[in-house]
């Protein structure tokens, strides 16, 4: 009390230099990374790195396929079930755990259901052919087989 008696009231030349640094729990989620546009009958959805195409209906699957995909982009489709196809573009060409965690999530997510694991056939666009009268109907050639087990919910991707 005595040292602090000895001070003047108020500082008119304060000059703080030290850099402010915010403690890891008050970071804020960046919200603008995540964008969803519906298209004709598909939706597109742009994580950091990732475009993701899913088509809605039978129709949509096809218009996905055909309208947004390039050949060298990969479809998805879970194995020996009813879902939509889900089409990715990435940034790089690897196709790491956080890519399948994507699509296993959207997949199960656009298919309604509620499963943490999914088996996925996948392969490139130009390895895929429409069936001729069967919308949303592909044959496919050099497939690729994968199981995924969700680590997180859709949600949670969405709003990261």
């Amino acid at each position: 009390k005595e040292n602090l008696k000895d001070l003047p009231d108020h500082i008119d030349n304060f000059d703080n230099k030290l850099k402010i640094i915010k403690p890891i729990w008050s970071v804020t989620k960046d919200t603008q990374s995540v964008q969803i546009n519906n298209e004709k009958g598909y939706k597109v959805i742009k994580l950091d790195g990732i475009q993701v195409g899913v088509g809605i209906s039978a129709v949509g699957n096809d218009q996905v396929r055909k309208e947004w995909a390039k050949k060298t982009d990969y479809w998805f489709h879970l194995e020996g079930d009813k879902s939509p196809h889900i089409i990715i573009k990435l940034d790089s060409p690897i196709m790491d755990l956080r890519v399948f965690e994507v699509v296993t999530a959207a997949m199960l997510h656009f298919a309604g259901s509620s499963a943490t694991e999914a088996r996925l056939i996948y392969t490139q666009v130009k390895n895929l052919k429409g069936v001729k009268g069967a919308a949303g109907k592909v044959t496919i050639k050099k497939e690729k087989k994968i199981s995924t087990v969700l680590n997180q919910n859709w949600t949670d991707i969405i709003n990261s």
